[in-house]
């Protein structure tokens, strides 16, 4: 299938520039949309042909380089990495700015999937240094305070001490980070980038569920998921935008490493197992409630610098 989606891909890109002159009179707005519905008609060298004789016109257009990106990666083909870099190089013409972040991780999928393990570090770097709240002397002191609170009084009096609204478009970057630092055996980092993940992640869910029930207050993690699972829209976020169930397994996991403080991460695993949602998590952290174990770590080399020791 993929082979001839992209012998597909070929054959328009050299006829091309036949058949698309009797409509260059035509907004490249315009042109762009009728990429859109052939690409929703998965009429994939279709689309290629407006999206290219769209940036043709208008060369400032990275909304258009990631749809031509997303076609071609549906092929495997290399050329994607280029048009995903072209976007993010001209991260400053989107036209929402925090689009920008589509286009990096774009870049962040593509890496991992082909265990490109330093472009995966250096692009999700990149999503933190974009973000100045990150870098800032008061989130700096966050990082402290998040393990020390963690590891001294757990998640729960964390979560209720401290929420950071605002930053969704780095909780991608810490979460990625938190599984690549355990990976590669950063316990320590790795349980802070997950701490940002999850603050993140439920400040963002608390604001929701506080537009509902304006009065409500919470003080243990489940009882906020069992509250927030009750409205779809809360639990689609937390549970497929954000898999909240795997942020959960792998603090657990790279606590477990850290600290081998086995009270700790159980009650982190307790959490997934009985959560009535669903999820790939709930065996994994079965099994590492009756025998916890550290996760193998990747091939990769990396200088074992660590960001907040």
């Amino acid at each position: 299938m993929k082979i001839n989606i992209f012998i597909v891909f070929t054959i328009f890109m050299f006829i091309q520039v036949f058949i698309y002159p009797a409509e260059q009179e035509e907004p490249v707005w315009v042109i762009v949309e009728k990429g859109k519905a052939e690409l929703r008609k998965k009429e994939y060298g279709n689309a290629l042909t407006y999206f290219k004789a769209a940036i043709s016109i208008k060369e400032e257009y990275p909304e258009v380089y990631i749809l031509i990106g997303d076609i071609y990666k549906m092929s495997d083909n290399p050329i994607a990495e280029e048009y995903y870099r072209q976007a993010y190089d001209l991260r400053l013409f989107f036209e929402l700015p925090l689009e920008k972040y589509s286009a990096l991780y774009k870049l962040v999928t593509l890496y991992k999937s082909e265990k490109n393990y330093r472009l995966y570090e250096e692009y999700l770097y990149k999503a933190l240094q974009e973000d100045k709240k990150y870098l800032s002397e008061y989130f700096d002191q966050y990082k402290n305070d998040f393990y020390t609170i963690f590891t001294s009084k757990g998640l729960d009096r964390l979560l209720v001490l401290y929420r950071i609204t605002g930053y969704e478009h780095v909780i991608t970057a810490h979460s990625e980070l938190g599984w690549y630092n355990y990976k590669t055996g950063m316990y320590k980092d790795s349980v802070i980038h997950y701490l940002f993940a999850l603050v993140g992640v439920i400040s963002e869910a608390f604001e929701e569920v506080r537009r509902i029930k304006p009065l409500y207050e919470y003080s243990t993690m489940t009882d906020f998921l069992k509250t927030a699972f009750a409205f779809q829209h809360v639990r689609r976020y937390l549970v497929e935008e954000s898999d909240i169930f795997k942020l959960l397994y792998y603090l657990a996991c790279a606590e477990y490493a850290q600290e081998k403080d086995y009270i700790l991460s159980r009650e982190l695993w307790q959490i997934i197992v009985e959560n009535p949602v669903s999820n790939e998590y709930i065996n994994r952290a079965k099994m590492q409630i009756r025998s916890p174990a550290v996760e193998p770590l990747i091939d990769v080399k990396k200088d074992l610098k660590y960001e907040w020791d």
